[in-house]
């Protein structure tokens, strides 16, 4: 079986301000600094027994205008790792390489791009498809590998059956520096009304059902974009959503769904999570403005790709309460009350308006912007599915990724 790591990393300039232009990432790294990319790959290949395994990083600029100095950056970082383990790096030149074999191959080139989080994960899925890969694990760059099973957990659940439906898609739990898997709550989360305002409960609520059911490997509608198990049936017919501004770990469960996957949750499975600017506790990076700006878009999309898929036929769209406390919250009707109130309750008033409208103008872009792509994704879907495809049958392709690995 092949089996390919992959990590995600994002980079921006050093005096890097967030624009019109750029990509939205949480917390991309700063190109004069040394970042957490090396950590991580120190802590993989000095912890796991990596022998049968390849990993590929793929890099990701939040302003085009720096993609070449990221590449450039990321391979002085993994170079001294070409020793341990076979390691290459997907960027904008390969991106560019495999969009012009699309176009050969009279596929849709615009499938496949590093803009915006689903298209970066759609990429995780699409380089290790193209070196013959059986299994895909991804996790993030600003994380620690601590546990030396992780990889033996993981071989030992993904593709079997449990109650009779086949685990293709496993996940586990973000721990912080000192082993707790819970957010850090606000102060007004556990209290509040507003589904915004209570994510963070939500979200450990979350956990703790899960860690509440019987059994080591359960059933989930939940698991961590850095810590995400995918089998070779699934990443190559399910893709992430290219119209999903954050949350796309999330926004994959229900799209295996859709299309009849049940994805599980290994509670013996963790990884450490230690982003930048995160809280004194709590395994994820503080609230913002920001975050709540794309949560509001996010969540009303997916509530209305979802009542979409309730009329398109082979899909099976989940109701609410299927997806328990979290995500289910985000889909009931009154999430427009919800979306202004928290937008006003989190606005500083020196937010910049250019960047970050006034939350009436937010929301109604959101509204706007669920209405115009809530069927998208099925005809995306159709469309990638097919491209990568024939990628994947395409020589020209797999002998260039496979070089890239190193390989003749």
């Amino acid at each position: 079986m092949h089996k390919t790591i992959v990590i995600p990393t994002y980079w921006c300039g050093d005096d890097y301000e967030w624009g019109i232009r750029d990509s939205i990432y949480d917390h991309p790294t700063k190109i004069g600094t040394e970042g957490q990319l090396g950590r991580c790959l120190e802590s993989i290949t000095g912890r796991l027994p990596v022998d049968d395994y390849d990993i590929m990083i793929i890099t990701a600029a939040a302003n085009p205008g720096i993609a070449g100095k990221a590449e450039r950056k990321v391979e002085e970082i993994i170079r001294p790792f070409r020793s341990r383990i076979d390691i290459c790096q997907f960027c904008s030149g390969d991106l560019a390489f495999l969009k012009k074999r699309l176009d050969s191959l009279n596929r849709n080139p615009d499938v496949v791009s590093l803009d915006g989080y689903g298209h970066v994960r759609n990429c995780q899925l699409l380089g290790p498809n193209l070196l013959g890969s059986d299994l895909v694990i991804a996790i993030d760059d600003d994380e620690v590998v601590h546990d030396p099973a992780l990889l033996e957990k993981i071989e030992r659940a993904a593709g079997v059956e449990i109650g009779g439906t086949r685990v293709d898609g496993l996940s586990g739990f973000y721990v912080d520096g000192s082993g707790e898997d819970q957010l850090h709550e606000p102060e007004e989360a556990r209290k509040a009304a507003n589904v915004f305002l209570r994510k963070d409960a939500l979200q450990n609520d979350a956990g703790a059902f899960l860690k509440n059911l019987p059994g080591e490997i359960v059933p989930t509608v939940v698991a961590y974009g850095g810590l995400m198990v995918f089998t070779k049936d699934l990443f190559t017919r399910v893709p992430h959503d290219p119209k999903i501004p954050r949350g796309e770990d999330i926004d994959y469960l229900i799209n295996s769904s859709l299309y009849g996957y049940q994805w599980f949750f290994d509670k013996t499975l963790s990884i450490v999570h230690l982003p930048p600017g995160k809280s004194e506790r709590g395994a994820h990076s503080s609230p913002s403005y920001s975050k709540l700006y794309q949560d509001v878009r996010r969540f009303l999309y997916t509530r209305a790709k979802v009542e979409e898929a309730a009329g398109v036929a082979g899909l099976k769209a989940p109701a609410a309460e299927d997806l328990g406390v979290y995500p289910g919250a985000f889909l009931h009707p009154e999430l427009e009350k919800d979306s202004l109130e928290a937008l006003c309750a989190r606005r500083d008033v020196m937010e910049d308006a250019g960047l970050f409208p006034e939350p009436e103008a937010i929301l109604s872009e959101a509204v706007e912007y669920a209405e115009a792509y809530r069927s998208s994704y099925f005809s995306f879907a159709e469309e990638w599915r097919d491209s990568c495809a024939a990628l994947a049958e395409d020589p020209v392709s797999i002998e260039y990724m496979n070089k890239k690995m190193g390989r003749d």
